[in-house]
């Protein structure tokens, strides 16, 4: 049985409660901020998560004390959790997904699934992945937002012409995704470079922000 988005959230919010309790706090603040009374129960909280941490730091409590007063406040973090309603999540999920319309090409099939995994359907509603080989009409392109190019395995010998059907045939914005290259310099308006899975993310946004204020 499929487990609903509303459902991961608040699985994914508890599990993230034992490593990083402050951060699971931050995003509390979003999920009530229409909440006047769960509001002020997150704040609470991470007063005294901060009030704790200083604690520490001056040595006011033995570890045994630390560790229970900790341990009290992750649970009443998870009760919190609990009370959050289906709109609550829903909302929270909305505002934190995107729908932008995105091609992602990969170069070598084999890849499809690694790059499927950098965009979960939680979050990114709008993803189609292509691992054909096969270059794209360029009318069809034309309704995404963005094109991102995944060009591992990477070749010093190769003529790179399917990401050049991409950079010169098609109207979206491409973020490559590899070992840079030096023809990318090339399309300084039209290529974004990316080379970890840390940084796909950050340039994603940063394309969607720049895309928003184009239209507007």
């Amino acid at each position: 049985m499929r487990i609903r988005n509303t459902d991961q959230i608040l699985i994914g919010l508890k599990k993230r409660v034992v490593k990083n309790p402050e951060q699971v706090l931050q995003e509390l603040e979003k999920i009530f901020r229409e909440n006047k009374e769960s509001y002020n129960s997150v704040i609470s909280l991470s007063s005294e998560y901060f009030n704790l941490a200083q604690e520490r730091i001056s040595g006011i409590h033995s570890n045994e004390e630390a560790n229970r007063i900790s341990n009290n406040l992750r649970s009443r973090i998870l009760a919190l959790i609990d009370t959050i309603s289906l709109k609550e999540a829903q909302s929270f999920n909305f505002k934190n997904s995107i729908f932008n319309k995105i091609l992602v090409i990969c170069k070598d099939a084999s890849r499809k699934p690694f790059m499927a995994s950098l965009f979960p359907e939680k979050y990114f509603k709008g993803v189609t992945i292509d691992a054909s080989g096969i270059k794209q009409d360029p009318e069809a392109v034309k309704g995404y937002d963005l094109v991102i190019f995944d060009n591992t395995p990477y070749s010093k010998e190769e003529e790179n012409t399917l990401l050049l059907h991409y950079l010169e045939e098609t109207s979206p914005l491409v973020l490559y995704f590899g070992q840079r290259l030096t023809l990318l310099y090339d399309y300084p308006l039209k290529a974004y470079f990316a080379n970890s899975v840390f940084s796909i993310h950050t340039r994603i946004e940063e394309m969607i922000t720049y895309l928003k204020y184009k239209q507007e």
